[in-house]
């Protein structure tokens, strides 16, 4: 149809190429995916021919990028931003095909002969297709380079919308407070963002992986910019995720509560990290109007406490909204805090994971009408208990195994939440 009409000739001709190469990929490559996977996609075959184009842009892009950042950083980071579209456009579709109903279906399990039977099969069929059917190139119809000005026109406008919404318009400051409490698993990781835009990264997790994937999606994708990482103390599912992130990005100081651990991730943060400050209950800063404050440890040091219940605990405010960043203490430091005095927060960060170690009182004394739990799916502990949950009462609880990423936006006055899996 479309050779008789002349529709073809609407296309470029290099297009055409790049989407018959592709078909001709997948059709090959079918029977190794069924026996390989036991799972045959229908929309594969589509979405392949549509991002061909892209991917013959984005792969060497991305080459270049790595060469030329080899050899000098800054322009390496030119390169990545330009090669930034096409990738990023590539795994939004695959994403977006994927979660089409019926996008794939599953294969009964089949063996090799079987396998090189249905690929003999396409071959033979494609070959005659290609020596019967394969058409004459059409006459291109009057308008054919009319409809191809306007296709191009209507990319280039594509794409400079895309820019402006993901690039330009987040160029500006936040102007509120945003408080991440990022989905690593079983750890925690709290990613910070100040009124003005500098961000603090309170722990990270136990993967490095997760981590750099979980802060990625929170900065802007030219900014490599964290100007805080707090540890609250060295164990690993609080510190296994900030070699890489040390690695990563550029940060701008490093802070702990001083306490040492002896295992290889932390010995991998000490060399990261070589200039560490040390950080006691009485220290506090202010960012963007944002207040950070340090109840806990003493001044005198986490070393006279388990490596639990000497962990940094802070208090976030910014304007009438305030957070409670408890990482793992338990019991003993939780009685100290609520002898220092009245202790409120809007939000607070369930303390260990939402484990039993939390004393109930103090869940109470604290008085939230949030609270997050750092938590990974099916944890092998348990996690949260059931008495935890039991003593946060009508308090709302979002936890991250459920819920995933959990971000809480302040205007210093109110506070929305919003939860991303």
């Amino acid at each position: 149809i479309a050779q008789r009409t002349g529709a073809l000739a609407l296309i470029p001709p290099g297009l055409i190429e790049v989407f018959a190469l592709s078909l001709a990929a997948t059709a090959a490559t079918t029977p190794i995916v069924w026996t390989t996977f036991g799972r045959i996609s229908l929309v594969g075959p589509f979405v392949n021919a549509l991002m061909a184009p892209v991917i013959a842009i984005a792969f060497p892009a991305a080459l270049l990028t790595a060469i030329v950042g080899a050899i000098w950083a800054p322009l390496g980071w030119l390169g990545g931003l330009a090669t930034y579209y096409p990738l990023t456009f590539i795994i939004w579709s695959a994403e977006t095909a994927a979660a089409v109903p019926f996008a794939s279906f599953s294969t009964p399990a089949t063996g090799d002969q079987a396998t090189a039977v249905v690929a003999v099969s396409l071959a033979i069929v494609g070959w005659l297709g290609y020596i019967r059917l394969a058409p004459e190139p059409p006459r291109p119809p009057p308008a054919a380079n009319v409809v191809r000005q306007a296709g191009l026109l209507a990319s280039g406008g594509a794409l400079a919308l895309v820019v402006l919404r993901t690039s330009l318009l987040p160029m500006g400051s936040p102007g509120e407070l945003t408080v991440s409490f990022l989905d690593v698993g079983q750890g925690d990781a709290i990613l910070i963002t100040a009124p003005g835009g500098r961000r603090t990264l309170v722990d990270g997790g136990p993967s490095g992986i997760e981590l750099a994937r979980q802060v990625s999606s929170q900065l802007p994708h030219w900014s490599r910019r964290i100007d805080r990482v707090i540890l609250t103390h060295p164990q690993e599912d609080h510190a296994g995720g900030l070699p890489e992130i040390l690695r990563r990005y550029d940060i701008g100081e490093v802070l702990t509560n001083g306490a040492t651990n002896q295992t290889s991730t932390l010995r991998l943060f000490a060399a990261e990290a070589p200039t560490r400050r040390t950080l006691a209950r009485g220290d506090s800063w202010k960012d963007g109007g944002v207040r950070f404050e340090v109840l806990w440890p003493p001044p005198d040091g986490a070393d006279g406490f388990s490596l639990n219940d000497g962990g940094l605990v802070l208090l976030v405010t910014y304007g009438e909204t305030s957070f409670l960043l408890t990482a793992d203490v338990e019991k003993a430091a939780q009685a100290a805090l609520l002898a220092g005095g009245p202790l409120k927060a809007d939000v607070l960060k369930t303390p260990h994971h939402g484990s039993k170690t939390s004393d109930p009182a103090f869940l109470r004394a604290v008085g939230s009408s949030l609270a997050v739990i750092l938590v990974g799916e099916s944890n092998r502990f348990g996690h949260p208990a059931r008495e935890t949950l039991a003593a946060l009462g009508g308090t709302r609880v979002l936890r991250t195994d459920l819920d995933g990423r959990v971000t809480i936006h302040s205007d210093g006055r109110r506070l929305s939440v919003s939860t991303e899996r």
